[in-house]
């Protein structure tokens, strides 16, 4: 048991420190990025035009990472009654006795039908 929450320790530290050891790399790289972006731009135009361009580069991704961020995850929610069926052992049914569902089912779906189409004529003066 202790060798278990030992091993998830070491994964948790060894992840911990590729993830710094990233960050800090590709902070070490945006900064080369920066000052090469900021130097081609001087030469294009002045150095409030470049502070411009850099500024809203960074500023634009910000916003898109704040956008991802703030998303919501995509997480099924099941209806309870739905996930109590599902629940139940009904592949273990032979083919007899899933007829009488299926034909339940028909006969309920054919009245709904029939009920929603006398109520459509109905509201039509027909």
């Amino acid at each position: 048991m202790f060798a278990a929450l030992r091993w998830k320790a070491h994964l948790a530290a060894r992840k911990a420190a590729f993830g710094l050891v990233g960050v800090l790399l590709l902070t070490v790289g945006l900064t080369f990025l920066t000052t090469a972006a900021w130097i081609g731009l001087v030469q294009v135009a002045d150095t409030l035009t470049a502070a411009l361009v850099i500024g809203g580069v960074y500023t634009g991704f910000g916003l898109i990472a704040l956008a991802l961020a703030a998303r919501r995850p995509r997480v099924p929610v099941r209806d309870p009654y739905v996930a109590g069926a599902m629940a139940t052992g009904h592949a273990t049914k032979s083919g007899l006795e899933n007829v009488g569902g299926i034909a339940a089912a028909f006969m309920s779906g054919l009245n709904a039908g029939t009920a929603a189409r006398d109520g459509f004529h109905r509201g039509r003066g027909h």
